[in-house]
């Protein structure tokens, strides 16, 4: 007591907030200067000197819980949970204004903060909330009764993100198990990282710190945590395993597991050995025990390589980082100490370590058949021969064969290749006068002859006399290929196109195309076209260029003995053959005939125009008519165009189109095209037709395309040997086929009967007589052709352009054959009759309703007789 005072006088130790009691509460603002003890002090303003009764310093109550103001609470319950010494749990029961009712899941930290955890709402109020540590359950209770209130949902959390950031502290994730629980329902939670409860603790993969490696040189992996604080879980039940596989993991095509300790894959030499491939990428997995199950995600790859499979020094080192060149021994492996000295091994090519042989510009070294040369490879950083070892030079050909040369070293930067008189030939089936091959660079051990092919290059060989059959076309092949042909004028044989080697002495050599003779023209093709242009005009003759921009191709019509009209021919250089022939297509021109003027330009050297003899036609054609003018969506009409002038050009120079479709041309004549329409999707009308010859584009007359013929019967539905029997077939747009034709068959003959469309809905047709007769007997009257029946029915269609034509298959459009009608005779009292008696004919015979009374007709004399009674 003494010493509060003090202090309070003072203003020692928060004295400000010391309470003194005496007969009243009084704070220490009341009392100053106290020099006496506590016992002899007195308030100077009360009437009795008392002293002092006590002193306290007042406990001050904090909020737990804030509420919105907004949610009016009119009633809260309250039940504290403590699970463990580290965990406390609030659940608040309350309800609002607006008669919600929830249950409030609060987590009381060690620092005192009370954090939300999860609300439930609820139909009813909660009057009830009970604790039961023994059970470790918390009861709640409301009009209905009581029931248990789940102390968590961890098992509402799939993923261990979700899990450990849901702010449950019972919840966490059991990493093996791969499932949200409380920490006692995780087998193995008291080992390090079996039970994790912080995100930052979360495995989000799991990756090989190598992503490639050699066969030669099997190493363990490390592996590599994301994030790092992550670790795996210690003292799992089964040992972990590394999987890497191709494919997968259920049906893998190549598979190797191996053990995971210290934190390594610790993959053998020996589980690789089977492996013959030059490069497979694995997926990487790490499992526990023989499971397949992936319990961590991994994010990685495993490039296994074959170094040694790689004989090429750049192959080797672009295979992979991990694949190195051995530079003496010629090598390539992973492993360093491989090499004959281990600082011989490199793994790029920065300093030139690789031998390189140098590719043309062109990108192909060229060599003559059958001559004797040294081929000159530029090179760069070839090694020197070794004892024991070797160089050597092949050609490997298409078909895989080969044919060895002899080789020279001379330094790093130059190495030749040599042939002998007769060595190198073209294989048998190449007729163009040149052959793509491949060069190889070979490495041979002297003791055995075993090779490594140290690079490959491209080579051509060429052969001059297949590919020049003038000076020009022999002179043109050397231009940009690097090949080296002349034309040799021999005195005493034929001129041909060869290398420097196969010309005789005494023969004259041109070597440059300027010195060749003087062109030749020998025919053109074709000799018309079309006067406004765009005719392909093919020039055929000798010595008619080396390059297409050395030619020029005019078309020269004389106007009057002075002035002269020229149309320029523009040359198409990719259809230029040297020497040969030119291509070029026809510019505007007028009406008549016109010469073929050709010009062709040596190098620097004067132009040289040719006065040819060959003429060049332009005309102008016309189209007059186009029939018919309408068929079948089906299509197969025949249209025939009629004109002038329709044959010039080219054969198939002509096209046809109804609309956008075209139209398949079957003959071209000067008056008439024909051609047979296609078939189109849909009947529609208004299509214009067209002709284009070249650049001669012609519209003529509208087309339509209708619906397709449609046959519902035919009347009557039979005929008869002798043939002649009308048929009056019925349906819809039967008039729409200008020639339709009947057509029987009958075993191996085809005959034809005429039709008539009547109008769109009906259609005549005369049946043709039969090869066969059947007799009333029965029988079968042979007629010079083969013995058939013609019993059942008849196999029968109606040509429709592309449509289809009645199907016998339809009962009402069926026809059978019935026999011939036969008659004997008068009737025995009718045999004697006057023209004028009135009286009635009676004519006797057999298989008379073979034929309609419309098919018959009787005569007397002249006079024709009314048929009456037809029986």
């Amino acid at each position: 007591m003494d010493k509060s005072y003090t202090q309070c006088s003072n203003g020692e130790n928060n004295a400000l907030a010391i309470r003194l009691v005496w007969y009243t509460e009084q704070t220490c603002t009341t009392f100053s200067n106290l020099a006496r003890g506590l016992c002899d002090f007195n308030l100077a303003n009360h009437l009795n000197s008392e002293p002092a009764l006590a002193a306290f310093d007042p406990v001050r109550g904090q909020h737990l819980l804030r509420f919105n103001n907004s949610e009016e609470i009119t009633a809260v319950l309250t039940a504290r949970v403590g699970m463990t010494t580290t965990t406390d749990l609030l659940y608040v029961a309350l309800s609002t204004s607006q008669d919600d009712h929830f249950l409030d899941k609060y987590h009381i930290t060690a620092d005192g903060e009370v954090e939300l955890v999860s609300r439930d709402q609820y139909s009813l109020p909660i009057t009830l909330l009970r604790w039961n540590e023994i059970m470790q359950e918390i009861y709640g209770g409301n009009v209905n009764g009581v029931f248990v209130i789940p102390l968590e949902r961890c098992s509402n959390y799939t993923t261990c993100g979700e899990c450990t950031g849901s702010g449950d502290p019972l919840c966490g994730w059991c990493t093996l198990g791969q499932y949200c629980s409380q920490s006692v329902e995780c087998s193995g939670s008291s080992h390090t990282a079996h039970w994790v409860d912080n995100q930052h603790l979360c495995i989000a993969s799991v990756s090989l710190t190598r992503a490639s490696m050699d066969v030669d040189l099997i190493q363990s992996v490390d592996l590599t945590i994301d994030p790092a604080e992550a670790s795996l879980p210690s003292h799992p039940p089964h040992h972990y395993q590394c999987t890497l596989y191709h494919g997968s993991i259920d049906n893998a095509t190549y598979s190797l597991t191996a053990p995971f300790t210290n934190g390594a894959c610790q993959l053998q030499q020996a589980q690789v050995d089977a492996f013959d491939g030059s490069h497979i990428d694995l997926n990487f997995r790490l499992q526990l025990g023989t499971s397949t199950t992936e319990i961590f995600p991994t994010s990685s790859m495993l490039a296994l390589h074959n170094c040694s499979l790689h004989t090429d020094c750049l192959k080797c080192v672009e295979a992979s980082e991990v694949c190195g060149w051995c530079v003496h021994d010629r090598i390539c492996t992973g492993n360093p100490t491989s090499c004959r000295h281990e600082e011989d091994w490199r793994t790029i090519d920065e300093d030139g370590v690789c031998p390189v042989v140098n590719t043309p510009d062109r990108g192909s070294y060229t060599l003559p058949v059958s001559v004797r040369r040294e081929l000159i490879l530029s090179t760069f950083n070839i090694p020197p021969e070794i004892p024991g070892y070797e160089y050597g030079c092949q050609i490997r050909y298409g078909n895989g064969s080969v044919l060895g040369l002899e080789a020279q070293y001379y330094n790093h930067t130059e190495f030749r290749c040599l042939t002998t008189e007769d060595q190198v030939h073209m294989s048998a089936d190449v007729t163009n006068g040149s052959e793509t091959t491949q060069l190889e660079i070979l490495w041979l051990r002297s003791s055995d002859k075993f090779s490594v092919i140290l690079h490959t290059i491209r080579l051509t060989l060429y052969d001059c006399e297949l590919m020049g059959s003038d000076c020009s076309s022999c002179l043109s092949t050397n231009i940009g290929t690097g090949f080296d042909c002349l034309w040799c004028d021999k005195l005493d044989t034929a001129d041909i196109c060869t290398v420097l080697d196969h010309c005789k002495t005494h023969s004259t050599l041109f070597n440059d195309i300027i010195d060749c003779p003087l062109p030749t023209i020998t025919g053109i093709s074709p000799v018309s076209g079309p006067t406004v242009g765009g005719t392909r005009l093919t020039v055929t003759g000798t010595n008619i260029g080396a390059v297409a921009g050395d030619v020029t191709v005019e078309l020269v019509k004389m106007m009057n003995q002075v002035t002269e009209e020229r149309t320029p021919c523009l040359v198409d250089t990719n259809r230029y053959i040297p020497g040969s022939q030119i291509v070029c297509t026809t510019s505007e021109a007028s009406e008549g005939d016109h010469l073929v003027s050709v010009t062709i330009r040596r190098g620097t050297g004067t132009a040289r125009p040719l006065a040819l003899p060959h003429t060049f036609t332009f005309a102008h054609p016309i189209i007059n008519s186009v029939e018919p003018q309408q068929g079948p969506k089906a299509g197969g009409t025949y249209v025939l165009f009629q004109g002038s002038n329709l044959d010039i050009s080219s054969p198939g120079a002509a096209k046809v189109f109804i609309g956008d479709v075209p139209c398949d041309i079957q003959e071209v004549t000067p008056t008439v095209i024909s051609c047979v329409s296609r078939a189109v999707a849909a009947a529609s009308s208004q299509h214009r037709t067209r002709v284009v010859i070249d650049n001669a584009d012609m519209p003529s007359e509208l087309y339509n395309y209708t619906e397709n013929p449609v046959f519902t019967r035919v009347e009557p539905q039979n005929i008869i040997p002798a043939g002649g029997v009308t048929l009056t077939f019925r349906g819809r747009y039967l008039n729409i086929v200008l020639l339709p034709e009947l057509i029987i068959t009958v075993d191996n003959y085809t005959l034809f009967g005429t039709c008539t469309p009547r109008s769109s809905t009906i259609l005549k047709c005369t049946a043709p007589k039969l090869p066969v007769v059947l007799l009333s007997s029965g029988t079968i009257e042979r007629r010079a052709v083969p013995r058939s029946s013609l019993t059942g029915i008849i196999n029968y269609t109606i040509t429709m352009d592309g449509a289809e034509g009645p199907r016998s298959d339809q009962v009402d459009l069926q026809i059978v054959v019935k026999p011939n009608p036969v008659f004997y005779a008068l009737h025995m009292n009718d045999r004697d009759y006057t023209l004028d008696s009135g009286r009635s004919i009676r004519i006797l015979g057999s298989n008379i309703e073979s034929v309609l009374p419309s098919e018959l007709s009787v005569l007397v004399d002249d006079a024709v007789c009314t048929l009456a009674v037809f029986s």
